[in-house]
């Protein structure tokens, strides 16, 4: 059954409220009705000014969640407990949703 989709924008920011490029933001559905675990609905980076964009996102509630860059000295892959991390309820309508900021902590 088709659906309508909107855009969904923001910026994503560090503690100190600066833009955080290189990020990665992911968009996570509510669990199910038997509490299976959250399933990803869109992915997408930041820009070198910590903006992003995900596209074609289905009315409903959500969980966004962001890593920003690497810290220097990073040792990865595998260690996102050492990545700013930050994430927010976000509820979808029938109209873009512009403007989300993203805190991710340090």
């Amino acid at each position: 059954m088709p659906a309508r989709t909107v855009t969904v924008s923001g910026t994503m920011v560090d503690a100190a409220g600066q833009r955080v490029g290189r990020g990665t933001i992911m968009l996570f559905g509510p669990p199910d009705s038997e509490k299976r675990m959250e399933f990803n609905i869109a992915r997408a980076g930041t820009d070198a000014d910590g903006r992003f964009v995900l596209r074609n996102v289905p009315v409903g509630t959500y969980t966004l969640q962001g890593f920003g860059s690497p810290p220097p000295g990073y040792r990865g892959p595998g260690n996102l407990n050492a990545m700013p991390f930050g994430w927010t309820p976000l509820r979808v309508g029938d109209t873009p949703v512009e403007d989300v900021i993203l805190k991710v902590t340090e």
